[in-house]
């Protein structure tokens, strides 16, 4: 049999440049016990919650957190953690919701006329039970290019009211993170910051780099093969 690595590091390439994962069509949710394990930005720091809601007894509120990409960079997924005392209302779990990625001036800048990115999707994965306290909520965004040395603001939105259509997401309020900072909205055009100092507790991941995706999957390849040649004489 002719020696396979010229092939499976061909096909590894294909996959980069291809892309780290196909665009997808709306915002994929998924939820989970622990927190992403590598982030560009992040706090995890509480002390509170703030409720992104649009419910029919409290009206709206747009909740968000901005962040500094330190170096050029694609946004991956954004990842908030569910407050520890208060379920998610029945309302929430399968409302449409979108998100809009802003830059914003500087670590305490809010959003401003249009947003560089809006996506929608659905919420799924929670149950409105004490089982979803403290839980981490990740946005799986379409890949989206940010500049190094930018500050950006990542902002939920509800577009429908119903009765218990809310979502609390733990915050601190110490400013332990100081390159952004939690951000509300009562009419989603208008915005500012939640508290004095406030951030959400927060993860947001880049899609990892091609360097790094490539030696992978030589990694991969390299097993396969010499597994192949193991079966081959034995």
């Amino acid at each position: 049999m002719k020696n396979q690595l010229p092939s499976l590091i061909a096909a590894s390439s294909l996959l980069v440049l291809t892309g780290v994962r196909p665009a997808a069509a709306t915002v994929l949710v998924s939820v989970s016990d622990t927190a992403p394990t590598s982030s560009f930005a992040s706090n995890t720091s509480t002390a509170g919650g703030v409720q992104w809601r649009n419910n029919t007894a409290s009206g709206l509120r747009d909740v968000g957190q901005s962040f500094l990409a330190s170096t050029n960079l694609t946004l991956d997924s954004i990842t908030f953690r569910l407050a520890p005392d208060a379920a998610p209302g029945a309302g929430a779990l399968t409302a449409a919701f979108s998100v809009s990625i802003f830059q914003v001036s500087s670590a305490s800048g809010v959003p401003s006329g249009t947003a560089l990115y809006t996506e929608t999707g659905t919420m799924s994965g929670l149950t409105g039970t004490s089982s979803d306290f403290s839980k981490y909520v990740t946005f799986n965004l379409t890949d989206v290019a940010l500049t190094g040395g930018n500050y950006y603001a990542v902002m939920l939105y509800f577009p429908t009211q119903a009765a218990n259509r809310n979502v609390t997401w733990q915050v601190s309020n110490s400013a332990s993170y100081t390159g952004g900072m939690a951000i509300i909205s009562t009419d989603n055009t208008n915005y500012s910051g939640w508290g004095s100092g406030s951030d959400l507790v927060f993860y947001a991941t880049a899609v990892p780099e091609p360097s790094t995706v490539v030696l992978g999957l030589l990694g991969v390849a390299f097993v396969v093969l010499r597994r192949a040649r193991r079966t081959r004489s034995a």
